[in-house]
Order: structure tokens, then sequence, then C-alpha cells
């Protein structure tokens, strides 16, 4: 079956949710546990998406860099162009979680942290992918 089209802009505003500490503090390790001066968390801005399958599987994507730089070498306003050829940002969260995600996207719920919106590109990209919903904070907590 083809992937349906993504909704017409304006999208749906995503839901917003109260913050737990369970994403942040993992995405807090996962860079913790990659090594500095190479590759890293993007200096402006640390941005999570965990994409939650219906039967319960995550992926979290987030904005990291191959050459993080200590200081965001953007000045206010400019573009996103030195976050690829600079820092070598890998992709939006949300595009890197769906790309870790694959087919298992479909009727999934994206949560985004670290940013107020979620931008129309990425938000375009998850409805294409088949997420049916998604929400500008963190995960429900997973219980083990």
């Amino acid at each position: 079956m083809p992937p349906s089209a993504p909704p017409s802009w304006p999208l749906k505003e995503p839901e917003m949710s109260e913050p737990t500490l369970d994403v942040l503090e993992i995405h807090r390790m996962s860079a913790a546990a990659i090594s500095p001066n190479t590759s890293g968390e993007c200096a402006k801005a640390h941005i999570a998406c965990t994409l939650i399958t219906p039967d319960g599987e995550r992926f979290i994507g987030t904005n990291w860099c191959k050459m993080a730089q200590p200081v965001c070498p953007r000045a206010p306003g400019e573009d996103y162009t030195k976050c690829r050829t600079i820092c070598q940002q890998v992709g939006h969260a949300e595009i890197v979680a769906l790309e870790e995600a694959g087919a298992k996207a479909r009727g999934a719920h994206a949560y985004v942290v670290g940013h107020s919106h979620v931008c129309r590109h990425c938000q375009e990209a998850l409805y294409a992918a088949g997420v049916v919903a998604i929400t500008v904070g963190l995960p429900p907590r997973r219980d083990f």
C-alpha cells in the first residue's frame, strides 16, 4: 500500500506533555558516551525525538553532529547552512528517529523534547511515514 499523502498545511498543532526525566536522561547519557572533539551534540540546541510504536518499541533520534563545535558557528538569524557544512549535523532529530525506525514508524506516536515546536518539514515527514500523533514534550515513562 503506498504511503498516504501528508496532511495539507497548516498541520494540526502538536500536543504538549508534562515533562518527566526519562528521555532527557537517556539523551544526556548517550551524548556523554560520544567522544569529544569529533562527534557530539549541537552546541546551540539539544533535540531528541522518540517514536513509540503501537507495540511499545522506542526509536530515539537526536540532532547530533559529526564535527561538533564548542560554540555554534551560526550568527543570530543565519540559516542552517553551517549546521550541515561545518558541524556536519546528520539531520533533525525527527528525521534521524524515522531513519532508525524505518517501516516501524507507521502507527507510532512522536515525542519531541528540547524545542518548542516541530518544523513543517519534520511534521510532513513524520505524517508521511505514518506517524499518527506528535507531542512536544517527553514521552510516557517506560514500565519495565
